[in-house]
């Protein structure tokens, strides 16, 4: 789903749907919202949807699903989501609970806090990392108490 049309039509175009390695590097199809390369949103996206952001948004992320900055996108904020990937430009904090990864096209100016961080090489990243610890599993002992 985009959420900016230029010709106005109520009717969404069809999009064949591609498996995730099919997907070009920095993209991602099949997800629940897109922010077009070209468009900008000044304010908040909120929801439990995964993302994909190519256009330009100067506000928060805050989702419960996965976030993908692609290459043309550019985030002015704060992003917190299940798994974030960084291919385009992000100025602001990011938070997940699985991983961040910044591949090597990206540039993250924040803080990571997350259980698993991955920067690729020739990435661009300015910032502290803190890396939480994964939840203890019990043990078959703790359990049968």
């Amino acid at each position: 789903m985009s959420l900016f049309r230029r010709d106005g039509s109520p009717e969404l175009p069809s999009r064949p749907e591609r498996s995730a390695t099919e997907s070009p590097p920095g993209s991602a199809v099949g997800t629940g919202g897109h922010l077009a390369a070209g468009s900008r949103v000044d304010g908040a996206i909120t929801g439990s949807a995964d993302w994909v952001v190519d256009g330009e948004l100067v506000g928060s992320l805050g989702l419960e699903g996965r976030v993908t900055i692609g290459t043309s996108g550019k985030v002015l904020g704060t992003v917190a989501a299940r798994a974030i990937r960084i291919a385009g430009r992000v100025e602001g904090d990011v938070v997940a609970a699985e991983k961040v990864e910044v591949v090597a096209s990206g540039h993250l100016e924040g803080n990571i806090t997350a259980k698993r961080v991955i920067i690729a090489e020739g990435a661009f990243f300015k910032g502290s990392v803190a890396m939480a610890a994964p939840e203890p599993k019990s043990s078959a002992k703790e359990r049968k108490s």
